[in-house]
């Protein structure tokens, strides 16, 4: 897998690879990523139709997946805290 190029977008680090035919679109985002991956043949088959695709897709709701995704990894973050037991030393 090779990066094909980088697209530069309002607080993402967007990177395009190319694997044999096949182009992945990273979408990251602090410590969230999302990806998109076309097979050959698709409508996105290079640097530039990723960037079309990037375009379209940030008009879209990204913000609004993303923050989805924060708020379900805090959650799961807390349920697991909560679960933990305490592992309190004993005291003689």
């Amino acid at each position: 897998m090779r990066v094909i190029g980088e697209i530069d977008k309002a607080g993402y680090k967007i990177t395009v690879f190319k694997h044999e035919e096949k182009i992945s679109i990273k979408l990251e985002k602090d410590l969230l990523e999302q990806t998109y991956k076309f097979r050959s043949g698709s409508l996105v088959d290079g640097l530039e139709s990723a960037k079309q695709f990037v375009d379209i897709l940030l008009a879209k709701e990204v913000d609004e997946s993303f923050r989805s995704m924060n708020k379900k990894r805090n959650e799961t973050l807390e349920e697991m805290v909560q679960q933990k037991p305490e592992d309190f030393p004993n005291i003689i």
